[in-house]
């Protein structure tokens, strides 16, 4: 069963991401699809406190044999959310008490409420392995959480929505929908030098009919068929893409790429082919039989070289060669809109504001909404900017249309309620704020935003019951403690 995972903007299946983009991260929060989702700053404390707690003694240089226990414990209860750091440190330990230790911490950075009895975070882990387990295992030789679709649910979550493709004539497929996954990537600046990741492609169409639309893997008139897993027969052309971005005049004229074929650290074929043969100095797309390779595993590096043979960089990718036959792979993608589609500089503006580059995100974004005014993801994403920027008479004056229009979004609300409360319109921010929990539930941000609202218009009854609330959602509150402690003292 293939899954592919989308946006809820539901633009493209695929992206190619430079490997100047190290780190994927979330706008504010780590990439969040649930309360249960691991801050990446756990992984430095519990490295740190675990090594703290434990002697110099518990590392050795070879890996020590692990009880069952321990690894079941790793190989399959947390082989997802794992991360290789900890699994290092975890492999090298001793004796079982450290290892209790260390699955003890492991659970508890990882706790959304510390100090109370249970682990949210724990047990929605092992409920969602059990739902995989029922759900995902009927049919396959594997239990359900070693499946892709095991796989997605227990990093992920429950999918938003879920479309399913089952023609006879098609291979089934099944596309997962989630919504607010965004990442946060570098966008390299353009006169910087560097390389794509590599695409490995059984097929490409070199002359596609002009169209105003664009696929993913669409350059003019070529289209690369992406391999899903890499595997390859050995009869086949394994055509290899990447980009290149920054390349001055010299290493257009001179340069090169080495394309090396390697297994088990072994290389076995080497190519050569000068940048100056390429018909683009930007986009490079490379055909290689396969016919002198035996069956088994294989890794391809690309490097880009100077005419003295010193490197620049390099990219590296896995590929197989099997003899039984690969059944051909069906491509679903959603076509991309034109060049000067609006869609374009909403993306652009949203990275430059992950990225904290305000002015450069009001531009794009600006220019979204007004070429697509109607479009409620352009006008949040544009609120947001000026939110930061505090032009709140703005944010209204875009978002009220849709509210108009009966609307529901709880994007939507929120930050109406926010600019409301901001120029004082306090009975405004209260109506919008109770919209807003109406769609999510008790939200801590909210609730208190609402007691504040209150307390405004004098109405200190309803500001405590609205932080209170706050409270039973999120005990660990100390300032909204000390604010109602005052507030019960000053009446």
């Amino acid at each position: 069963m293939a899954i592919k995972i989308k946006n809820k903007n539901n633009k493209k299946v695929s992206i190619i991401i430079f490997e100047k983009i190290l780190h994927i991260i979330a706008r504010k929060i780590i990439i969040k699809t649930s309360p249960f989702f691991m801050n990446r700053s756990g992984l430095i404390s519990i490295l740190v406190t675990v090594l703290v707690f434990l002697p110099l003694a518990s590392f050795s240089k070879e890996k020590p044999k692990l009880a069952k226990k321990y690894e079941n414990w790793l190989k399959d209860e947390v082989i997802y959310i794992i991360t290789p750091v900890e699994k290092e440190v975890f492999s090298k330990l001793e004796i079982d008490r450290d290892r209790d230790l260390f699955m003890e911490e492991f659970w508890r950075q990882r706790d959304p409420t510390p100090g109370t009895p249970r682990n949210e975070f724990k047990e929605e882990h092992f409920r969602r392995i059990e739902f995989a387990n029922k759900k995902f295992g009927r049919g396959t030789p594997f239990k359900g959480w070693r499946t892709d679709r095991g796989r997605f649910y227990i990093k992920l979550g429950t999918p938003s929505y879920v479309e399913k493709y089952m023609d006879p004539d098609v291979h089934p497929i099944e596309i997962w929908y989630y919504s607010g996954v965004e990442k946060k990537i570098s966008i390299p600046e353009g006169k910087d030098l560097h390389m794509s990741a590599l695409v490995l492609a059984r097929k490409v169409s070199r002359d596609l009919p002009k169209s105003q639309e664009s696929r993913a893997f669409q350059l003019g008139k070529l289209q690369i068929y992406p391999s899903v897993n890499n595997i390859f027969q050995k009869e086949d052309s394994l055509f290899l893409f990447l980009q290149i971005y920054g390349l001055n005049h010299n290493l257009k004229q001179a340069g090169i790429l080495e394309f090396s074929f390697s297994q088990e650290e072994r290389t076995l074929q080497t190519i050569f082919k000068n940048i100056s043969e390429y018909n683009s100095d930007r986009d490079f797309l490379e055909e290689i039989p396969l016919e002198k390779l035996k069956p088994g595993e294989y890794t391809v590096k690309v490097s880009l070289l100077d005419k003295k043979g010193e490197e620049y960089f390099s990219e590296t990718e896995r590929f197989s060669i099997i003899t039984e036959p690969v059944p051909g792979s069906w491509v679903v993608a959603q076509t991309s809109p034109p060049a000067d589609d609006p869609y374009y500089a909403y993306i652009i503006g949203v990275q430059y504001l992950n990225k904290g580059e305000l002015q450069k995100a009001q531009m794009e974004l600006a220019d979204a909404y007004a070429r697509k005014p109607d479009a409620l993801d352009y006008a949040l994403s544009y609120a947001r900017v000026l939110l930061i920027l505090k032009d709140f008479q703005r944010v209204k004056e875009i978002l009220i249309p849709f509210v108009e229009a009966k609307q529901e979004d709880f994007g939507l609300f929120y930050s109406l309620g926010n600019a409301s409360q901001e120029i004082g319109e306090f009975g405004e921010a209260i109506s919008y704020y109770q919209r807003a929990l109406r769609l999510k539930g008790n939200i801590t941000l909210i609730l208190n935003a609402m007691g504040e609202c209150y307390l405004q218009l004098g109405e200190t009854e309803q500001a405590l019951q609205a932080w209170k609330k706050s409270l039973d959602t999120n005990p660990h509150q100390e300032k909204i403690k000390k604010l109602i402690k005052n507030l019960k003292e000053k009446n």
